[in-house]
């Protein structure tokens, strides 16, 4: 197995993708997250929805970002 490449993730690079994670997320929510308003607004109104939904959107930041690395 030692020619064979791995499919998962080199973990020398997990710091580069962990900094562009937490940007992507400060993107996705803003500085308003914090002071809770923008939750009540935003999220909590929607039930279920508001729990699922960023959890969804961050998957698809990390697919899409995993394939921008990986790819480039």
């Amino acid at each position: 197995m030692s020619g064979k490449k791995s499919l998962l993730v080199d973990k020398s690079k997990m710091p580069l993708a962990m900094g562009i994670a937490f940007v992507a997320f400060t993107t996705q929510f803003g500085g308003g997250f914090a002071s809770g308003a923008q939750i009540y607004q935003y999220f909590i109104n929607y039930g279920i929805w508001c729990l699922l939904m960023p959890l969804i959107t961050q998957g698809l930041y990390a697919l899409f970002f995993w394939y921008g690395m990986r790819y480039a």
